[in-house]
């Protein structure tokens, strides 16, 4: 069987996919990936013993280089014989669908990671739901990423029922909880290098996130209930550790960041490759994610791995990352309410309870070991 995956960002392959090819290979696929070029690509097809075409999918509409784009990648399908096309991301989405139904393909998948209508508002929205509702009449099977996700596109009459699958309790393929997010392998050596970089202290309480840094994943919110935590908790040291790199779309004013840069107890690191994130995981006492909206909390349970309690809103994606009051808690995307559940897990037996039920919950669910074979039994299921 050959199975091409196609998907917008060389980046987000290597999060979210990468694992997929050398299971699916062991399991008789011949695996070919799509996305746009990056400079690493052809070193990570060689590496995953793939064939691969750099083929441009912007995220805007861009009707000649859409068409140009999508001619490429008929002309992959016919030249390679492919059998099952799966797509990721919006465009890559629609690009799967109208190529594979115009090739011929026998087994058309999509993955929904999000929701992008739910963003929006008015005409758009409708016509956001309007090429969703169009990509899943095309598509054989939708895998949603989470419960949530699946729920409202249930309710918005996006997919068939029949057509509709969750691996396990979510996400694409899980992480992996036993080499990278295990706090057994950390190097404390190397954590206390870290540390000192950061210039994080053992007494300090460390608050963290990790996420694009844009308005939607709920950064003006966290930062201004870390303010008033600051001014609320005078005696504690208190720093906030944010990973992530800014972005243009829906991008934080020029304000803000600028406050976060200058503030010593804002520790801003930009991109971290995700081989790194544990030592960064294993500095926070808790970690925040007051998102709008995702299509699983992934950073979550990547956090919680690494025994460190949650907090995030109750917005989709988000409320499948945590089990209230076992794994981690809810908030509002509100200054006060982040403020209020940070106060809550001062206390250090609620808090380290929490971590250690959210490392045991997630090796239970998300591993590798149990999603990828659920992914493969989605695959061989008969349409």
């Amino acid at each position: 069987m050959k199975n091409l995956q196609i998907i917008n960002l060389f980046t987000s392959a290597k999060i979210f996919i990468n694992g997929h090819f050398s299971y699916l290979q062991k399991n008789g696929y011949d695996m070919h990936l799509i996305c746009s070029n990056h400079e690493e690509l052809k070193s990570f097809a060689k590496a995953q013993n793939i064939s691969y075409e750099a083929i441009t999918l912007e995220r805007q509409p861009s009707l000649w280089q859409d068409i140009r784009s999508l001619f490429k990648i008929c002309a992959y399908i016919k030249k390679h014989k492919i059998d099952t096309v799966v797509g990721h991301q919006p465009k890559g989405c629609l690009m799967t669908v109208i190529a594979g139904r115009l090739m011929g393909v026998k087994e058309i998948i999509i993955f929904s990671h999000g929701l992008v209508h739910e963003g929006s508002t008015g005409i758009k929205r409708r016509i956001l739901i309007w090429e969703a509702i169009f990509e899943a009449r095309l598509a054989h099977k939708v895998i949603c990423v989470s419960n949530s996700v699946a729920q409202v596109r249930r309710d918005a009459c996006i997919d068939r029922p029949e057509q509709q699958y969750i691996l396990h309790k979510g996400t694409c393929g899980g992480i992996d909880t036993k080499i990278m997010f295990n706090p057994k392998n950390i190097d404390h050596s190397k954590l206390k290098e870290l540390s000192l970089a950061l210039e994080i202290c053992e007494d300090d309480f460390v608050i963290g996130f990790c996420g694009r840094m844009v308005r939607d994943k709920g950064i003006v919110e966290l930062v201004d209930g870390f303010k008033a935590l600051v001014s609320s908790n005078p005696t504690k040291k208190l720093k906030l550790l944010i990973i992530g790199s800014p972005e243009k779309r829906d991008s934080i004013s020029s304000a803000l960041f600028e406050y976060m840069n200058q503030n010593p107890n804002i520790i801003f690191t930009g991109h971290i490759e995700r081989e790194k994130l544990s030592y960064y995981y294993t500095m926070m006492d808790v970690f925040v994610l007051p998102s709008y909206r995702e299509g699983f909390g992934m950073v979550t349970i990547e956090a919680g791995a690494m025994e460190v309690p949650a907090i995030v809103s109750e917005s989709t994606g988000c409320i499948d990352s945590i089990i209230e009051h076992q794994t981690g808690i809810y908030c509002d995307i509100t200054a006060n309410s982040i403020q209020a559940q940070i106060e809550y897990l001062f206390d250090d037996s609620t808090r380290l309870a929490l971590g250690k039920n959210a490392r045991s919950w997630i090796c239970e669910n998300f591993d590798h070991d149990i999603l990828y074979p659920a992914l493969l039994d989605v695959y061989k299921k008969k349409n």
